[in-house]
């Protein structure tokens, strides 16, 4: 189901990882600012949590021979495309004009990095995430 979702979406340059029968890696097409590959994982799929406005994602990221996965969630979601979802409410005040994500798994001492969409695979990482989950 994902992977029908996305290739409509961001078209015929999608490469799957995997066999087609248990696809669970789907990279996308571009690379990030720093010439590193992203794919989306879907295996969770993403899911909408409507009491906080985020949305939670599996995404990997390979440059060269590394190669890991993260655990994610943006509020960069609504609606199916990637809009800044207004469920969302700044604990910090300060909101970005750029579409970005938290990497939850890289979260120490209640803080996780932010990481702003500026590139073409990051915005196409967001968009294939926000087409499977429409709140």
């Amino acid at each position: 189901m994902i992977t029908k979702i996305i290739s409509g979406l961001l078209g015929a340059s999608i490469v799957l990882s995997s066999n087609l029968v248990d696809a669970r890696t789907i990279w996308l097409p571009g690379k990030t600012n720093g010439g590193s590959w992203l794919a989306v994982e879907t295996t969770p799929q993403p899911t909408y949590d409507p009491s906080t406005g985020l949305t939670y994602f599996s995404y990997s990221i390979q440059n060269g021979q590394r190669y890991k996965t993260h655990q994610a969630s943006t509020w960069y979601c609504y609606q199916g495309i990637v809009q800044k979802n207004p469920n969302f409410k700044y604990t910090n005040g300060i909101e970005s004009k750029i579409p970005e994500w938290s990497v939850d798994s890289l979260e120490v001492g209640g803080e996780s990095p932010i990481v702003t969409a500026d590139s073409e695979a990051s915005l196409n990482l967001l968009k294939a995430v926000c087409a499977v989950v429409n709140p």
